[in-house]
């Protein structure tokens, strides 16, 4: 795995960690090899203030694909009992072709924003004298902060005996011993339709109901 760039439209260099299979360069190899891509997200920072834009790329090296590499995977496709890459690779080109990608991607995107539009407006509605978040931009879940005094790990416990799992915030910070100022939940809500949502709101909101 190596470092490497682009330059992008305004003279920056956009930064990338590339890694190529065993053989990938050895002359007269002709075998396919598929593309992945990893566009890491602000969580890959791991809350470090000193990791900002224009840190060095070795910074993401332990999260997605990467991390897969640094631990020694080789990173084939095994397909029926034989590691292979070009199966995948037509059958993708099949898919770009007939443009069902596009249209896949197009009716993701509408569900998306129809379920983000709706958690925020069932958190606002029901949840806003306990939490604060913002809409996000992209993404496909919302972070909130509890107001001050309510502990997530006690709303995570109260949920759980009503048949909700919620996270209690413990997996969001990678320093040990460090005091937060306030407790966060991370709320995905890409694969719960409205009703689905409003009944897992509402569960929440009673687990919520000793902090009122």
């Amino acid at each position: 795995m190596l470092p490497s760039g682009l330059p992008a439209s305004n003279g920056d260099s956009i930064p990338f960690l590339e890694y190529k299979p065993a053989g990938h360069d050895v002359p007269g190899n002709t075998r396919k090899y598929p593309l992945i891509i990893f566009l890491h997200g602000g969580g890959e920072r791991n809350n470090n203030p000193n990791i900002t834009a224009g840190s060095p790329v070795w910074n993401i090296q332990n999260f997605g694909p990467s991390r897969l590499v640094s631990l020694g995977y080789k990173m084939d496709f095994t397909w029926n009992g034989q590691v292979d890459t070009q199966l995948l690779e037509e059958a993708t080109a099949e898919l770009l072709r007939t443009g069902d990608i596009s249209r896949h991607i197009k009716k993701s995107y509408r569900v998306y924003q129809a379920r983000l539009e709706n958690t925020c407006r069932l958190l606002s509605e029901h949840l806003r004298e306990y939490l604060t978040f913002d809409q996000p931009n992209g993404g496909l879940a919302i972070w909130a902060m509890y107001r001050q005094g309510i502990s997530a790990g006690a709303v995570a416990r109260n949920a759980g005996k009503l048949g909700l799992k919620l996270s209690d915030g413990s997996n969001y910070f990678f320093q040990p011993n460090v005091s937060q100022p306030h407790d966060f939940i991370r709320i995905g809500y890409s694969s719960l339709d409205e009703r689905e949502m409003a009944a897992a709101i509402d569960i929440w909101k009673r687990a919520l109901s000793p902090f009122a």
